[in-house]
């Protein structure tokens, strides 16, 4: 009963993070497809509108370049998650780990507030914000991807510790077996 209680709790979790997962993809889109429209619009544009469509294109990569921020920094806090519930990392990796994930977590706050400072932002800033904004989540990517293989590694070499106490106990069991002249 307690089991299938468990089961049952965990498919509500899974199918709540694939909702949420559905909404952020579609808000994203949403921003995307918006940054297209006003860019589609400024093309066929002229005077004064023009400008008024310009700078309201930059407001909208501005916004978007916070929410890419935001979704990096929840990544962040997902794997920062997986790595504090581990049983398998020691403190020190788990510290290690932790701090790796902290300067990351730093590095993408001072990115946001950088953004958002950012007063009738020009385009040349904007895209130089982008190209940070890239590769600082291209270190990022590398770097859970690195600290998600690490706790892999352990669990993996849990699991051969414990594969290697059974094949211990198997093997006293067979001699104490043995021990009583009885056929293995």
């Amino acid at each position: 009963e307690e089991t299938k209680a468990k089961v049952q709790e965990l498919r509500q979790e899974i199918k709540n993070v694939r909702e949420q997962y559905k909404e952020k993809k579609k808000e994203y889109q949403s921003q995307r497809d918006d940054i297209k429209e006003t860019k589609r619009q400024i093309k066929s544009c002229s005077g004064d509108d023009c400008k008024q469509k310009k700078s309201e294109l930059r407001g909208q990569v501005k916004d978007h370049l916070i929410k890419i921020i935001e979704m990096i920094d929840s990544s962040v806090a997902r794997v920062k998650e997986h790595i504090e519930k581990s049983p398998q990392l020691t403190e020190e990796q788990k510290t290690r780990a932790l701090a790796m994930l902290a300067e990351s977590t730093a590095d993408l706050e001072t990115k946001k507030a950088n953004l958002l400072a950012m007063q009738n932002a020009t385009a040349a800033e904007l895209n130089a914000a982008i190209k940070d904004l890239k590769k600082s989540w291209i270190n990022i990517k590398q770097t859970e991807q690195w600290l998600l293989a690490d706790l892999i590694n352990s669990k993996m070499l849990s699991l051969v510790q414990k594969h290697d106490q059974y094949l211990t106990a198997i093997d006293v069991k067979i001699a104490a077996l043995k021990a009583k002249n009885i056929d293995t």
